[in-house]
């Protein structure tokens, strides 16, 4: 589906994978790489468990940066493109994050 928007009907697309590093006691690692990875799609690995990788204690954790980066990444992306004349104008959205 993702690839069909893509080539066949001109959408952009932006996929980043992730994967977890770790595995969670007793039952192991919940989702293998191969599972959650895309062919010819950035992938990107995250040093937590299934259960702990999108919980973020503090900004200069491994798996927020990886995930920070990559939402600068799309967004540098995005304002080239307009600036040049490529793609569609969007919304622009602001994501406040405030450490608990």
């Amino acid at each position: 589906m993702i690839r069909d928007l893509r080539d066949n009907h001109q959408r952009r697309i932006e996929v980043t994978c992730f994967f977890e590093e770790l595995p969670l006691p007793v039952v192991g690692t919940m989702v293998s790489k191969a599972s959650a990875t895309f062919a010819d799609y950035p992938v990107m690995s995250i040093h937590a468990n299934h259960s702990d990788m999108v919980k973020f204690a503090r900004v200069d954790d491994n798996g927020f940066t990886r995930l920070a980066g990559e939402l600068v990444r799309w967004e540098q992306e995005l304002r080239r493109d307009a600036k040049q004349g490529r793609g569609r104008p969007r919304k622009q959205y602001l994501i406040r994050w405030k450490p608990s």
